[in-house]
């Protein structure tokens, strides 16, 4: 759960048909999605951890429940979709197009225990040309985890350009 080196790479191309060639009477469309994390180990004690996440969807009359999503920890807690943003404890939907980038500094101050400061930044469109300058998002969080004999505890306090304040509390392991 608290990993001090490695990485994860995820990506998924989707293509949504009712009939093979169609969906709802019209074209079909799609998705594409990939998520990276890195854990870079500075010290023993302090991990550098960097991220990039991103969705995209083509295609015209997508249905609202294959639209993107940023919020949450949990990548795909709520819905397959949805993208982690530190400072955003609910979902909230956005355009077609969404990246999302984040920098996680963990510090081991204790055995078990964790202070970590997290800040992201995402962009979303309509379109993949206007990314960078459409919709920009900021969030930033400040967690402190025990890594207990049942998993994970840990208290967020974070704020964002879309909450000014919240606060998350997460009890075991994330299935």
């Amino acid at each position: 759960y608290l990993p001090n080196s490695g990485c994860s790479f995820k990506a998924k191309y989707s293509i949504y048909t009712d009939n093979l060639t169609n969906y709802n009477g019209s074209n079909a469309f799609s998705s594409a999605k990939f998520n990276f994390l890195y854990a870079y180990p500075i010290t023993k004690q302090l991990t550098l951890l960097p991220g990039v996440n991103g969705r995209f969807l083509f295609g015209n009359e997508i249905p609202f429940p294959y639209l993107n999503y940023i919020g949450g920890n949990i990548p795909g807690r709520y819905i397959d979709q949805q993208i982690p943003f530190s400072g955003v404890n609910q979902i909230i939907s956005t355009g077609n197009i969404v990246m999302t980038g984040n920098l996680n500094l963990r510090l081991q101050i204790f055995k078990n225990n964790y202070i970590t400061a997290k800040g992201n930044i995402g962009y979303d469109s309509g379109k993949i040309s206007h990314i960078f300058s459409e919709n920009k998002y900021w969030g930033a969080a400040l967690s402190y985890t025990i890594d207990s004999f049942f998993g994970p505890i840990e208290m967020e306090f974070s704020t964002s350009s879309i909450n000014k304040f919240g606060v998350y509390l997460n009890c075991g392991k994330y299935f």
